[in-house]
């Protein structure tokens, strides 16, 4: 449920440039005025250069020098967005994410620590996450909001169950 720890090493070098070059340009957040928590700097960045598509343009015009296979990485991150998702089931080579939005499920790798590491809380479990392509997989970038709303019963069997049933019939979209 993991990635390699290389393609782990790339693509968090990918986010940190990312995050600093945001960091660096967008005048309103500076580090002595957020709280001193790394991650929740590192969640509003992250917001900025997934709500704002002409920061990732801005980064790959100036870092033409990368890896084409990294300005491509950075092309189709340029395309997502934070959204919510309904965290249904960990299966041993992904987990479960149900859009609320498109209705589609997506099988994920996590970067660094497992999913149940990170989420605690009984699956399942709504998120507010950033779903991205890389190296033919979806990850997320490990920047979670859990939300305080529940998932009925009902509701809960049900997306259990179309989850399974598209998971036998090949219809979880893992790449």
């Amino acid at each position: 449920m993991q990635l390699s720890s290389d393609a782990t090493q790339r693509c968090a070098n990918l986010f940190k440039s990312l995050d600093l070059f945001v960091l660096k340009v967008h005048n309103r957040i500076k580090p002595g005025k957020v709280s001193h928590d790394e991650n929740q700097l590192r969640y509003k960045l992250r917001t900025l250069w997934q709500n704002k598509p002409e920061y990732v343009n801005k980064f790959i015009a100036l870092h033409r020098h990368l890896p084409e296979e990294d300005l491509q990485t950075l092309q189709q991150w340029n395309r997502v967005r934070r959204s919510l998702y309904i965290v249904i089931k960990y299966y041993p080579e992904y987990a479960v994410f149900y859009s609320i939005e498109t209705g589609l499920f997506f099988g994920v790798l996590a970067l660094t620590n497992p999913f149940s590491e990170i989420l605690s809380e009984t699956l399942p479990v709504i998120v507010e996450a950033a779903l991205l392509p890389y190296e033919g997989t979806i990850i997320w970038d490990g920047l979670v909001r859990v939300s305080s709303s529940k998932v009925d019963a009902t509701t809960a069997k049900m997306l259990l169950e179309a989850c399974e049933k598209g998971r036998a019939e090949g219809l979880i979209i893992t790449q």
